[in-house]
């Protein structure tokens, strides 16, 4: 058996003003369930819901111009109460928040970025345009 290997350039996404070349995508979520004992002993479930979905972008930033300019942006991103929208290879990701960043300058010619949101809105298919 054969496996062929491909690689894939890195999806640009736009987060507020910002542009990552993503390399490293993950969108994670749980759903939270409450228990109680019963009077016979038994657990039971009491209540259910989705806690809010993870999404966690990292990549590259070329910006000649002001290369951490990318620090401010997050940094007012992470302060704000204003939601985001985040579209990556087909989803849509709305009413996000930044949770957390992680910006590193390795001494090339990208700056490195990690950006955390959450959402507690549905994920849905972003609309196709021909």
């Amino acid at each position: 058996m054969t496996a062929e290997l491909n690689s894939r350039k890195a999806v640009p996404v736009t987060i507020g003003s910002t542009v990552i070349y993503c390399d490293d995508f993950r969108v994670t979520a749980v759903k939270s369930v409450s228990e109680a004992a019963t009077a016979s002993g038994l657990g039971v479930i009491t209540n259910v819901f989705p806690r809010a979905a993870k999404l966690t972008i990292s990549g590259r930033i070329y910006d000649e111009d002001n290369p951490m300019g990318a620090v401010i942006s997050a940094n007012a991103m992470l302060r704000s109460t204003l939601t985001l929208e985040i579209e990556y290879r087909g989803l849509k990701f709305t009413g996000c928040y930044v949770q957390s960043y992680d910006i590193r300058d390795p001494g090339k010619d990208y700056i490195e970025v990690s950006i955390t949101l959450l959402t507690q809105q549905s994920i849905t298919n972003s609309e196709v345009t021909a």
